[in-house]
């Protein structure tokens, strides 16, 4: 029996059940299931247990999966090997003479070097000479207290080689500008900042000039809210003339440039939708700190042609409003306005929202230079609006799914409302804004329909004027092949004849194929799996081919049928391993979607009456071997920890202990005489 390890269980600790059919046996992976004879449905197809009552999901309320499991990263230290390489064999040989030796060096033609083999140093000129031994230099140390400093070394005059930001700018953190000299000396931070910075700004802002370095001065603003500088602000900055350096240069002239921050922009609007209440609460999110009263002045909203006096929305009214609460909690400080109507709206009416021009700002002068328009409808009556299903045409696993005008009101919604004929198994009922999703166990080639009751109400308090049914064409399903859960199968040592089932949709045929393997092939048949998978010419196995043929599938359309592939005539041919692989037959082809539905899919059978329970941590795996059909332990029985050529027996309790350390193991073939 072989059970290729998995390298994560390794690290963690994990009990392992290998069942299977033989008396040489491959054991399954440590992830592996146990006593697999193939004989599951496919897991794409398995549906949860008819239940009498449909299951209401409501968009935002299901919990979430809890993804939690934390991923375990395993660090060892490195180790040395203890044992040094085994030395190479010496070849016992006697040594030739040099008479020996020239007699076979005369047997080589004369050797003509290339006269461009050789050619004199290339150096560059100019070179000073290096410094000799013997050279001896006059200076005193320390310095007398009269020797002027050395002279500057650099004639230039200062400038400036650099400076940002620079005209309309999205954003402005911070302002710098760079000098071609040094301006401070090397000093602390706290001693820099008592000389006064070379450089203004205009407008004054509460901030700080710091020298990054000697050469480069950086304007910070106060840490607060914005972190910025003040957005809708048009900045100059200068540096004046006659600034000196360090070195004493001075700056010929002045250095100014301007840079200017965004006006006022919204960013988002809550509250405007294509149902729209009559009386809403509209929250408009800007890019900076904004004052609601002076911005509500730019604001217009047009009803159908007509002006609509709006008014800053009061606490009350927001805090009534589930989405205008959320937006202003979602926001930055300062940076909404929530405004409503002085009137109510007419129903059904197209609405156009106007945010500007000339905006203002809380933070600077500069105002919004054009406007800025957001369109909605208020609600209408409360009706169907189209039907469809999830994707371009309906085949069985396809969702309903039915529009309607205004959102659905989830706390007034009861399953009760929405009938299905014919009865659909397995009824969820999906809930999302305007939205109904039907999802249950359709069946192909059926007509369904769905009734919505007068008694489904909107979030307006509106119901559906009358009974509305609609009609769900579900055509014939696509073919599918099913691909096997696991990639190592034990077959039923129970059954007669070994077998190995597969799943189909819509299929007359399969292409079979076998190949005789044993412990070594699993590093190929993984690279194999791989190809299968990826490659669109995937790898050819190089392995004994035990079956090739193509079988006949019996069984009704559109529904997934069971085919059981009889191994028993290839084990007793082989013994106890085989890679079986079922495919479309060779004139089927498929395309786009229908590809992936239909891939080769391919597995590892084993025969065996041999159980093998592993369990093991990072320094030790207990083997524990049994009798598959009785339970019964199993002494003397040889596993071999592949990739490593070590060996352990099991004793009278059918147990064993291996450390296994650092080594890698591939898995473990475990074989017993009897």
């Amino acid at each position: 029996m072989l059970i290729p390890v998995n390298n994560n269980d390794h690290a963690t600790g994990q009990h392992v059940r290998a069942r299977g059919s033989l008396s040489i046996a491959l054991a399954a992976i440590l992830a592996l299931s146990a006593c697999s004879g193939g004989d599951q449905p496919p897991a794409s197809t398995t549906l949860p247990p008819k239940s009498s009552e449909p299951q209401v999901i409501v968009e935002g309320r299901a919990s979430e999966p809890d993804d939690s499991e934390p991923l375990t990263i395993r660090l060892s230290q490195g180790r040395a090997h203890t044992e040094p390489a085994p030395a190479d064999d010496l070849i016992a040989g006697t040594p030739l003479d040099q008479t020996q030796i020239d007699e076979v060096l005369d047997r080589l033609p004369a050797w003509m070097p290339p006269s461009t083999d050789a050619a004199d140093t290339n150096l560059p000129s100019g070179l000073l000479a290096p410094p000799q031994p013997d050279t001896r230099l006059s200076t005193s140390f320390p310095a007398p207290d009269d020797v002027e400093p050395p002279a500057a070394g650099s004639s230039r005059s200062l400038s400036v080689v650099r400076y940002q930001p620079q005209g309309a700018v999205a954003l402005a953190p911070f302002v710098s500008v760079t000098f071609n000299q040094p301006m401070v000396p090397l000093d602390t931070l706290d001693q820099l900042d008592e000389i006064d910075p070379p450089a203004e700004i205009t407008p004054d802002i509460a901030g700080r000039w710091r020298w990054i370095g000697t050469n480069t001065l950086r304007f910070e603003p106060d840490a607060g809210v914005l972190n910025r500088l003040p957005a809708a602000t048009s900045y100059t900055v200068t540096v004046p003339a006659g600034t000196t350096s360090s070195t004493g240069r001075r700056l010929p002239k002045a250095v100014s440039w301007e840079f200017e921050t965004p006006a006022p922009t919204p960013r988002s609007v809550s509250g405007l939708t294509e149902s729209t209440s009559l009386s809403p609460v509209i929250v408009i999110t800007f890019d900076q700190m904004v004052d609601p009263d002076e911005v509500l002045p730019s604001l217009a909203l047009v009803a159908n042609g007509k002006d609509a006096a709006l008014r800053l929305a009061t606490e009350v009214e927001i805090d009534a409003d589930v989405d205008a609460r959320r937006a202003l909690d979602a926001a930055l400080a300062d940076h909404t306005v929530a405004v409503t109507v002085e009137a109510p709206l007419p129903a059904n009416t197209a609405l156009s929202l106007s945010i500007g021009p000339d905006t203002p700002s809380a933070e600077g002068p500069l105002t919004s230079p054009q406007p800025t328009y957001f369109n909605g409808r208020t609600f209408g009556e409360f009706e169907v609006v189209r039907s469809s299903c999830d994707g371009s045409t309906c085949e069985p696993g396809s969702m309903f799914s039915i529009e309607l005008s205004n959102p659905l009101d989830p706390d007034a919604f009861d399953s009760d409302q929405i009938s299905i004929t014919p009865e659909l198994g397995n009824l969820e009922l999906y809930l999302s804004g305007a939205a109904i999703m039907v999802s249950g166990s359709t069946t192909a080639s059926t007509t369904y329909r769905v009734s919505l009751s007068p008694q489904l109400t909107d979030i307006f308090g509106q119901r559906l004027a009358t009974t509305v049914t609609e009609q769900f064409e579900v055509g014939p399903s696509r073919p599918a092949l099913a691909s096997f859960d696991h990639e190592f199968i034990t077959v039923d040592p129970g059954r007669d004849r070994s077998a190995l089932t597969v799943h189909t949709l819509n299929y007359d045929s399969l292409r079979v194929r076998a190949w005789a393997v044993d412990p070594p092939a699993v590093s190929g048949y993984y690279e194999l799996l791989g190809s299968r998978y990826e490659d669109d010419e995937p790898i050819e196995p190089n392995w004994p081919t035990i079956i090739d043929e193509v079988i006949k599938i019996d069984g009704p359309s559109d529904r997934w049928v069971d085919t059981s592939i009889d191994l028993h005539d290839a084990f007793d041919q082989v013994g106890s391993q085989l890679v079986v692989e079922v495919a479309p037959p060779d004139d089927v082809t498929f395309t786009g979607d229908d590809r992936w539905r239909n891939l080769p899919t391919m597995v590892w059978v084993q025969q065996t009456t041999l159980g093998v329970d592993t369990i093991l941590d990072n320094d030790e795996m207990v083997i524990w071997t049994t009798d598959l059909q009785t339970g019964k332990p199993i002494s003397q029985v040889s596993v071999e920890l592949i990739g490593t050529g070590r060996v352990a027996t099991t004793d009278d309790d059918g147990l064993a202990r291996i450390e296994i350390g650092e080594v890698g193991v591939k898995g473990l073939w475990a074989t017993h005489d009897r």
